[in-house]
C-alpha cells in the first residue's frame, strides 16, 4: 500500500537555539538509518536543496512530512509552493 519510507536530513533538522551535541549529525543519522533498515537515508547540506530532491520522486498521492527544529517547516511551504507552481503551469493553456 505504501512505498518504501524516504529520509531527507539537514544538520539544521536538529539545532535550534540549543548547542550542538558532541558526534550527533546529519550525516551521523543518516549512516544510522541506512544501516538499520532503511537504506534511503539521504544528508543534505543545505536543507534549501531538500525539496529540489523531492520533488524529483514525489508521485502522486504521497505523503511529505518535515519534522525538525527552526525553520524546517520552511521546507515543506517550498514544496508546496514549487507543486501549486506546477500544477498551475500544466493547467495553462498552450500558446
Amino acid at each position: 500500500m505504501f512505498r518504501r519510507r524516504r529520509y531527507r536530513l539537514s544538520d539544521r533538522n536538529l539545532r535550534c537555539r540549543e548547542a550542538p551535541i558532541a558526534g550527533v549529525s546529519g550525516q551521523m543519522l543518516e549512516q544510522f538509518i541506512n544501516t538499520n533498515g532503511h537504506p534511503k537515508a539521504q544528508f543534505f547540506a543545505k536543507k534549501e536543496e531538500i525539496p529540489r530532491d523531492l520533488l524529483q520522486t514525489l508521485r502522486a498521492g504521497d505523503i511529505v512530512l518535515t519534522l525538525g527544529a527552526g525553520d524546517v517547516h520552511t521546507v515543506g511551504k517550498e514544496i508546496y509552493n514549487r507543486l501549486r507552481e506546477k500544477k498551475s503551469h500544466d493547467a495553462a493553456p498552450a500558446s
